[in-house]
């Protein structure tokens, strides 16, 4: 066990110092030839990779190394071996052999392993008990299910059930951790991509918007924002939110959720935000360019919730960066003349109503210094004009008009 806890302590002193990435193709050898020549019991190699795999996604430590290594081809064969066993399973190593090659594993994972190991973890999130011990478990098997790619191709009888389940069960009885309850989310609005038919689920019946923004809110109660460093948990369960909102409007092709709690909700997370935690602060701007873009939320409900003044607020900050004020710059664009390929006969965009979206953004420029906005951003504009080969118009009117 000794050289197990120094390579735990290098671990999180790596994520503390962020100076090299610690989880490397010779770090993933090392440890193959170890477990080979049996200097490393595969029970103790199980439980360091479940402890960097919780950490890799925790801290979003750099982890290709495992994806190509001869420990990851190890690990997947022995999933294979013990699943072929008729009898004597030994169900709680396929556990921690499932789990620790989702939690490390970086991209798109074959088919044979996702039917082994998905529905072998959906059995231990299916666990009721609210124990300690049981809550843990759940907890490491929903982790390790969110971690797999968007892109993974997956068919809904493999999942749906249980996953609708376990999340109905908690908002009836609160039995999972805040980390648990958001991992669930994020497996199930990864699925989105292939699974078009599960709006309806998502939205009206398992009511994501509305969990979304409590579940933002009762962090952000938590969270000591004056502090410049955010708990490792803290600050993954709010990315993930925030991050399930983005994909949601990203993957869904038509239809409205019940927005209005969820936009006033960001907008207290971004100015809460906004001193010490940048990056989340720009991501909830970048949620309301993706709502206004996939019109998931409309206009007037941005507006109502505090969405043009928070970007506005941001714009005015003498410390905004560079991508700061690129989403910014991209919402105001998008707020005023619509999507550049609009859906032909929607009314949300229609002529009249972008010019009372360009009147409403120049009231608010009007009040904080409009000239002083506009000649800030022109060599912003240039600089986003040359860096992502798309025109930003640096023509006033073309984001707001006087009359």
């Amino acid at each position: 066990m000794h050289v197990i806890e120094e390579m735990i302590v290098l671990t999180e002193k790596a994520e503390v110092e962020r100076e090299e990435p610690i989880l490397t193709d010779e770090f993933f050898k090392e440890m193959d030839k170890m477990v080979e020549e049996n200097t490393m019991p595969m029970e103790n190699a199980l439980l360091l990779l479940k402890h960097m795999g919780y950490y890799k996604m925790l801290t979003e430590l750099c982890c290709n190394g495992f994806c190509y290594s001869f420990l990851q081809k190890r690990v997947e064969r022995m999933i294979d071996e013990e699943e072929k066993k008729k009898e004597e399973k030994n169900e709680q190593l396929l556990i921690d052999l499932c789990e620790s090659y989702l939690l490390l594993f970086d991209i798109i994972i074959s088919e044979k392993m996702i039917i082994l190991c998905v529905p072998f973890l959906l059995k231990v999130v299916l666990k009721k008990e609210e124990n300690e011990e049981t809550q843990k478990e759940v907890e490491m098997a929903l982790l390790a299910l969110s971690n797999i790619s968007k892109f993974n191709k997956m068919e809904k009888d493999l999942y749906l059930n249980e996953i609708t389940e376990i999340i109905e069960y908690h908002q009836e009885h609160c039995h999972l951790t805040h980390l648990a309850y958001q991992s669930a989310w994020r497996f199930l609005v990864c699925r989105f991509l292939d699974e078009k038919g599960l709006e309806d689920l998502i939205v009206n019946e398992l009511h994501f918007a509305g969990e979304a923004a409590r579940e933002l809110e009762e962090q952000a109660k938590i969270v000591d924002w004056k502090k410049k460093k955010m708990a490792k948990e803290e600050w993954f369960i709010f990315n993930g939110w925030i991050d399930s909102v983005s994909d949601y409007c990203f993957f869904q092709l038509e239809g409205k959720i019940d927005s209005a709690a969820l936009v006033e909700c960001l907008c207290r997370i971004h100015r809460l935000a906004q001193a010490n935690y940048s990056e989340i602060s720009i991501k909830c701007i970048r949620d309301f360019h993706s709502m206004l873009f996939k019109n998931v939320a409309s206009v007037d409900e941005l507006v109502k919730g505090g969405a043009i003044d928070a970007a506005l607020e941001a714009a005015f900050q003498p410390t905004a960066g560079y991508y700061s004020m690129e989403m910014n710059i991209k919402f105001f664009r998008l707020f005023s003349s619509g999507p550049s390929t609009q859906p032909d006969g929607n009314e949300h965009w229609s002529t009249g109503e972008m010019k009372v979206n360009k009147r409403r953004l120049f009231e608010k420029l009007e009040e904080e210094g409009y000239e002083d906005f506009i000649v800030s951003c022109n060599y912003m504009l240039l600089q986003l004009n040359d860096s992502y080969g798309e025109y930003f118009s640096r023509n006033p009117s073309d984001y707001c008009v006087a009359c």
